[in-house]
């Protein structure tokens, strides 16, 4: 029997069918939460609250981000966005992007690199300017900033 598809196509396929199945599992992982928010919200009054490490683990099962350098031991803090991930991010930035910059009068668009020679923060008066003002949490024992 002969195929209707090219070995190309049929790979394309295979590709959507796994993105689309990705998709299914991260919608209903999203249900799931929801879901147990509001049982828990319900049931005593109080918000459930996701942990930052059980939302980093959800999304490195689900394949939106892996820790950079995985496999040789990682890298504290850097992460490298998955196939989903990078959907995800950048269909933020575009959404931020529209309202941020093309809705408002008053913003202009800029992208540049974030490390730069440290003249250039001493010539815009970063360097002697600088004020990051802190509080102290007697409570919590906590350090935040105060803005």
């Amino acid at each position: 029997m002969m195929s209707l598809m090219s070995p190309a196509s049929a790979k394309a396929c295979t590709r959507g069918f796994e993105l689309a199945r990705r998709t299914l599992e991260v919608r209903s992982s999203t249900l799931f939460l929801t879901r147990r928010w509001q049982s828990a919200s319900s049931d005593s009054g109080i918000p459930y609250k996701i942990s930052l490490e059980d939302l980093v683990s959800l999304c490195k099962r689900r394949g939106f981000v892996f820790q950079s350098g995985e496999i040789y031991g990682g890298f504290n803090g850097f992460f490298d966005y998955g196939p989903l991930g990078v959907e995800l991010k950048n269909n933020l930035k575009k959404i931020w992007w529209t309202r941020m910059v093309r809705y408002r009068d008053d913003v202009v668009g800029l992208d540049s690199a974030i490390i730069t020679n440290p003249r250039v923060h001493q010539a815009s008066g970063h360097v002697a300017n600088f004020s990051d003002p802190m509080v102290d949490c007697t409570e919590s024992k906590k350090r935040s900033r105060a803005d």
